[in-house]
């Protein structure tokens, strides 16, 4: 009978570090598994925005977006980007009246001016030396300015420290 019974306990050290063995190995194939599994997902979301990306950042006029913006609508499962892309169908729907009344509007000014257009043209071309002139003036004035300003200050004593950057 202690020769039974000491069997049984020397039997039940393997047992246990076999169950726990065990256990431990369904575990971490759990984890495996689960992490297999996050990573097959994250990397449809990234491959499904990246579509959704490539398809949103290639049309610039107008009636391409448009037409993006119905595949998207048509397409997609996710409720906040249909909801955006309709908000955003609406808005591309504007603009493509809008060059329409800007067009209008600019034909209607262009009318109005004519030829005086090639007059005013002519007249700032003849005021262009005197402007130029003006502007030389006026900054060499400012820099005479300037100078007499700083000498004031070398004579009350006032002068500026010199910046740590200037030679010496």
């Amino acid at each position: 009978m202690i020769i039974a019974l000491a069997a049984i306990v020397a039997a039940v050290v393997p047992l246990t570090t076999a169950v726990q063995g065990w256990m431990r190995k369904n575990r971490e194939l759990a984890l495996g598994w689960q992490k297999q599994t996050n990573a097959i997902a994250m990397q449809r979301e990234r491959q499904a925005e990246n579509i959704r990306t490539s398809y949103l950042e290639r049309p610039r006029v107008p009636g391409e977006r448009l037409r993006t913006l119905r595949f998207v609508i048509a397409t997609t499962n996710d409720s906040k980007l249909r909801a955006w892309a309709i908000e955003e169908k609406r808005v591309v729907e504007d603009e493509l009246r809008k060059p329409d009344d800007e067009t209008k509007q600019a034909e209607r000014t262009t009318e109005k001016v004519g030829t005086t257009s090639g007059a005013t043209v002519a007249r700032l071309k003849g005021k262009a030396p005197r402007i130029k002139a003006a502007t030389a003036q006026i900054r060499a004035l400012q820099g005479k300015k300037e100078e007499k300003e700083g000498k004031k200050e070398e004579e009350k004593g006032e002068r500026k420290p010199e910046p740590e950057w200037a030679p010496k």
